[in-house]
């Protein structure tokens, strides 16, 4: 490694800079966008693993994406909630986020849709969401060991319903489930009976 010199500096300056956004928030918003009527333009995208391996997905499930790697922006075509691809075996990597906010979004699709990932992946349990969509009616299974990926959402829309929830494991189950809730059959709610990870 070779060494770096850095001179102090000893007038006042005036400066600006772009720190790199944030792999959680635009998985986050990735979702939104696509969940969204019409097209949205997102900026400041973090374009990593974790982000990557969500834009190929949204893709393969049938969602316009226009990405700009130079300026990491990103225009997005979204459907109100409709998912136009019937089936579909997504690959996650070795990203949480992806996994637990795309097994939520198929929720929403009227077909079969897989989801894997990486053998790290594999160890990682998913149960807690996946006992939030059979709550809420959705046909959930698991292709090898319980509670992990690979898992098998059988979607016919979202059918809705109450949820009680606890402190889970991620705050992104929770997250996964409110942002596909407005587009339930009926009405969904949620009561919190426990202070939850990540509470803001």
């Amino acid at each position: 490694m070779s060494d770096l010199t850095i001179t102090p500096i000893i007038h006042p300056f005036t400066s600006s800079i772009t720190p790199p956004g944030s792999k959680s928030m635009t998985n986050r918003t990735l979702i939104l966008a696509v969940l969204a009527a019409g097209r949205s333009t997102l900026t400041n995208i973090l374009l990593a693993d974790d982000t990557k391996v969500m834009l190929e997905a949204l893709q393969q499930l049938g969602f316009q994406l226009e990405i700009n790697e130079s300026t990491h922006t990103a225009i997005i075509g979204g459907k109100s909630g409709q998912i136009s691809v019937a089936a579909a075996r997504l690959s996650c990597g070795n990203s949480g986020t992806t996994i637990r906010f795309l097994t939520a979004l198929c929720a929403l699709g009227r077909g079969e849709y897989i989801l894997d990932g990486v053998e790290r992946m594999r160890s990682r349990p998913i149960s807690e969401l996946s006992d939030m969509l059979r709550y809420l009616g959705v046909r959930v299974r698991y292709l090898e060991n319980p509670g992990f990926a690979p898992i098998l959402v059988h979607a016919d829309e979202l059918p809705g319903g109450l949820l009680h929830v606890g402190s889970a494991q991620s705050s992104q189950f929770l997250s996964a489930i409110l942002m596909v809730s407005p587009y339930a059959r009926h009405e969904v709610r949620v009561d919190l009976t426990d202070r939850q990870t990540s509470w803001p």
